[in-house]
């Protein structure tokens, strides 16, 4: 019989592997000098701690949404933590009318099932992802492979000088 012990100790792989770096509304890019940034729409819920590398507090809107006016912006391959609500639907249309109609629904995904080749299987269901309460744990260029995050602005603030610098790797989708 061994009595010997070994000591193990696993930490993050890399900072935007911890829970949340970015905080709330906050995404975390592995590639950018600066880790953090906050999500078009979004600003830092404290500047300076922002300008002293503490990203924990993370992000407030800049404008209130819920009209007639907003749209949504596309952040490609993005790790985003657990969903509020999560159904079947046939088409993208259908879960972007759903959060628009729920103001308090900050994002969606649509997850398009992939084709199913195998006669023994069901067909797949199309999934509509709504986020309601604050995004957390988000993460640009995941390189596992996350949905496209549809993230709800006012089409006012899409034309501000701070959407010009802030949208190169954003793409924004009309409603």
């Amino acid at each position: 019989m061994n009595t010997n012990w070994s000591f193990q100790w696993l930490g993050p792989g890399d900072k935007c592997s911890v829970l949340n770096a970015c905080g709330n509304f906050g995404s975390c890019n592995l590639y950018n000098t600066l880790a953090c940034r906050c999500l078009p729409g979004f600003k830092p819920n404290s500047q300076e701690n922002w300008r002293n590398g503490d990203f924990s507090g993370g992000c407030i809107r800049s404008a209130a949404v819920c009209g007639k006016n907003d749209t949504f912006l596309s952040l490609k391959n993005m790790r985003v933590g657990q969903t509020d609500i999560k159904f079947e639907t046939e088409n993208e249309k259908k879960c972007r009318e759903e959060c628009l109609s729920k103001c308090p629904c900050h994002a969606y995904s649509f997850v398009k099932e992939e084709v199913n080749m195998r006669r023994d299987r069901q067909p797949g269901y199309n999934t509509c992802l709504i986020w309601m309460d604050d995004l957390k744990d988000l993460q640009e260029e995941y390189s596992y492979g996350g949905p496209d995050l549809f993230v709800r602005v006012t089409v006012a603030e899409i034309g501000t000088s701070f959407f010009r610098l802030v949208l190169s790797p954003f793409v924004t989708t009309r409603c």
